[in-house]
């Protein structure tokens, strides 16, 4: 056969044992169903809440439409009557620039906290981690010293039984 042949073969075999391979069961049916009833729950669970969601937000954004065209009737009527309307910007907005400034100095700091937060809390992990192994540790060298107590104890017990006997033929 040719090497051209023998990759052919190959193959169908390889395709040959993957579907035999297919053909066993390696989840059960119960489980596979259980699995299948659960998923589908939290999909309809997920699609009800995303029907619930975006109804409050058309409501939101109904309300603050409805609040905008209100605001600006007022303002209309306001320019009618001969008031001055104040207009957005000028003062307010050297106090909002003032407070942007200082919401993202805390940003800043509220950040670096975070990171000092994480960097303990990694190091806090790997102590756990570290008195974990070693618990284990403890374990399988207090069961070593626990087997060889046994086999002293054991050894002591039979070289007191020869010494009896040794004192009893004497």
């Amino acid at each position: 056969m040719s090497l051209q042949w023998t990759a052919v073969a190959t193959f169908l075999y390889a395709e040959v044992f993957a579907v035999l391979l297919l053909c066993i069961p390696f989840v059960s049916p119960k489980r596979l169903l259980r699995r299948l009833a659960s998923l589908l729950s939290q999909q309809a669970t997920l699609m009800a809440s995303n029907e619930a969601f975006q109804k409050q937000a058309e409501g939101a954004s109904d309300a603050a439409r409805k609040y905008m065209e209100e605001n600006e009737k007022l303002q209309e009527r306001l320019r009618e009557a001969g008031l001055e309307v104040p207009e957005v910007g000028g003062k307010a907005k050297a106090s909002a620039e003032e407070e942007n400034k200082t919401l993202k100095g805390e940003v800043r700091q509220l950040k670096d906290e975070l990171d000092a937060t994480k960097k303990a809390l990694q190091k806090s992990d790997s102590d756990v981690k570290a008195m974990k192994k070693q618990a284990e540790n403890l374990t399988v060298e207090y069961d070593r010293l626990l087997e060889e107590h046994a086999k002293n104890e054991c050894s002591l017990k039979k070289i007191n039984n020869i010494i009896k006997v040794i004192d009893n033929n004497l």
